[in-house]
This record gives C-alpha cells, sequence and structure tokens, in this order.
C-alpha cells in the first residue's frame, strides 16, 4: 500500500462534488434550491462570499439549474450557474452596475440615466432662429427610451 493510499484509508475521500439543483427562490443574495435527485431542499444558499459593501454577484433566475457545493454541514454556495436573471457590482467608493431587465451604471453621486435625462431635458426646449431647431421627435422618443433602458 502507498502512502497516499493509507492516508486516503484513514482520512477518507475528502473531495466534495457540485450537487445539480433547481432554483425555487432568490431573496436577496441568498437563494433556496431543491436537488434534482429528490434530497431535502437546501436554504440559504450563498450568491456572495460575504456581507462586505463591495461585491460581485450573479441572481439566478428561478426554475433553472445551479451547482451548489457545500462549506459547511449547514453553509453553501452556488459555484455554477444555468441561467442569470441578474448581475450586480457594488464598489467600496459607492460605484455600482447592474444588470437585469433593466441597467444601472452610477456611482455615489450621480447616474448615467440621470445624466441622460439632464441632457435630453436640456436640449428640448432650445428654438432656433435661424436654421433649424431641434428634432423634438427624436429628443422625445431618446427620452421615453433612456427611461426605459435604465433603472
Amino acid at each position: 500500500m502507498t502512502i497516499a493510499e493509507s492516508i486516503r484509508e484513514l482520512v477518507g475521500d475528502m473531495r466534495t462534488y457540485g450537487i445539480p439543483c433547481k432554483v425555487t427562490k432568490v431573496s436577496g443574495k441568498t437563494c433556496e434550491v431543491e436537488p434534482v435527485n429528490g434530497d431535502a431542499p437546501i436554504v440559504d444558499v450563498r450568491l456572495v462570499a460575504d456581507d462586505k459593501p463591495s461585491q460581485f454577484y450573479l441572481e439566478p433566475k428561478v426554475g433553472s439549474i445551479v451547482l451548489v457545493q457545500q462549506i459547511t454541514d449547514t453553509a453553501a454556495y452556488v459555484s455554477m450557474f444555468s441561467e442569470v436573471e441578474g448581475l450586480y457590482l457594488s464598489t467600496f467608493n459607492g460605484g455600482k452596475f447592474e444588470v437585469d431587465s433593466k441597467f444601472a451604471i452610477a456611482n455615489a453621486g450621480s447616474s448615467l440615466k440621470d445624466i441622460l435625462m439632464d441632457i435630453i431635458g436640456a436640449v428640448q426646449p432650445i428654438v432656433v432662429l435661424y436654421g433649424s431647431n431641434p428634432d423634438y421627435d427624436k429628443l422625445a422618443s431618446a427620452l421615453s427610451k433612456t427611461a426605459t433602458l435604465f433603472k
């Protein structure tokens, strides 16, 4: 018997494998899942490593399949996703980038949506005496699209 085999015999197989699960609920930065093999549901599965203000995480789509890794008997995290509902990134200095059904790009003082809405709002009332006025229909369309695209 080799040394490696002796150690495995004493300690056991310490390798851990992911558990394929179906996402049943997402609540903030955790989710609830049901293993596809019919085992008991797993609750409070982490989507982030910790609760620090600077984070990056993906939000799985309810009903999708994820791979869950156990950390301890009572703690687990999602390691792989089949479908994603949203992507979230926040930084220590207040920066934010979010993608779900809409986009959000912001820092502690302003957001891209606010800046674009301000520019469109400033251009809309312009009246040109000589030459061409702004295309008000295009400005109204841009305003509507900006409001629809961004949070």
